[in-house]
């Protein structure tokens, strides 16, 4: 990305305007087994954006990172190995939702849109409130009630 944002700069900053939209995840903000090279270069590139937007923004070039959470895509569901993972990943954020791959590519147009220009340096965050929910409220119902606590809805 640093190699194509360099060589993209030269013009924008000519043409006073431009926006460069880059494709992260929320992994760098939460943590999975076995993908410490992607969470870190994904972090990476939301790092970039702060600094390209700190550095460019005079020349009126925008720099937004969008990070998707879990998508629902034909990939996403080969990678699923047992019955029920699905609803266990919908089940893992505040509105039980995946992105669907319509909704990351509206965000991206809406990043790269000059109406988007504020966003410069800042991240979109697409998990459906994933990322905002500590290990301990995903609990079941058995742990709450030993804990003391009331179930979080009536099924």
């Amino acid at each position: 990305m640093f190699l194509c944002v360099r060589e993209v700069l030269p013009d924008m900053m000519a043409r006073g305007s431009g926006s460069v939209v880059m494709l992260g995840s929320v992994l760098h903000r939460t943590a999975a087994p076995g993908l410490p090279a992607y969470a870190a270069a994904k972090g990476a590139l939301a790092a970039l954006g702060r600094q390209l937007a700190v550095d460019y923004g005079q020349y009126g070039i925008s720099f937004v990172t969008v990070s998707p959470g879990w998508v629902r895509t034909p990939a996403t569901e080969s990678r699923l190995g047992a019955e029920g993972d699905l609803d266990r990943l919908r089940e893992s954020n505040p509105m039980r939702l995946l992105a669907e791959p319509e909704q990351v590519a509206a965000a991206v147009a809406y990043a790269a849109s000059p109406e988007a220009t504020l966003l410069t340096g800042s991240e979109l965050v697409l998990d459906a409130g994933a990322s905002a929910v500590s290990p301990a409220s995903l609990l079941r119902d058995a742990h709450r009630e030993r804990m003391g606590l009331p179930p979080l809805r009536a099924d």
